[in-house]
């Protein structure tokens, strides 16, 4: 079962946080940046070893100093035309989330609205495919973090 609560991502109890990351896996804006600076310059020193990896790719690093044991980085597809190809490659963002927190042993996720921000993702198709792909994860406890209420109504909607 997936819960969806609303507020700050690095607050909800669970061994691993996935930050929707850039492709490159350093530091940027916005989740991001919260992210890197929750849990100090070693979570960029550890990531930098892994990137860059491609859009449909997940990898972990350590939380450091945050409260997760473990970082998730997912890189989303950008949105440009909505296409099936482009769709499938967010479908499998969530599989590579999935994936790697299966390998890491983890009991729990809390994962972000991942590709809405930046990255442009229609709330409704994004939702969808997060809601999908994550309802056939194993793990004990899923848990979807939002921030804006907008995408907070979208996933009460859908669920």
């Amino acid at each position: 079962m997936i819960q969806i609560v609303q507020g700050d991502i690095l607050q909800v109890d669970a061994d691993a946080a996935v930050l929707s990351a850039h492709p490159t896996l350093i530091a940027g804006g916005g989740l991001s940046h919260v992210f890197h600076e929750a849990a100090g310059p070693e979570l960029e020193l550890a990531a930098k070893e892994l990137g860059p990896i491609k859009p449909g790719e997940a990898v972990s690093t350590p939380g450091f100093q945050m409260r997760h044991k473990h970082v998730i980085h997912a890189v989303a597809p950008r949105f440009k035309f909505g296409g099936e190809s482009e769709v499938e490659l967010l479908r499998q963002t969530y599989r590579a989330t999935i994936s790697e927190a299966m390998r890491l042993g983890v009991r729990s996720i809390v994962v972000p609205s991942i590709g809405t921000g930046i990255y442009r993702w229609p709330l409704e198709v994004a939702v969808k495919v997060a809601l999908q792909e994550l309802g056939k994860c194993s793990l004990e406890q899923v848990i979807i973090c939002t921030f804006e209420d907008e995408v907070l109504e979208a996933y009460q909607k859908l669920s």
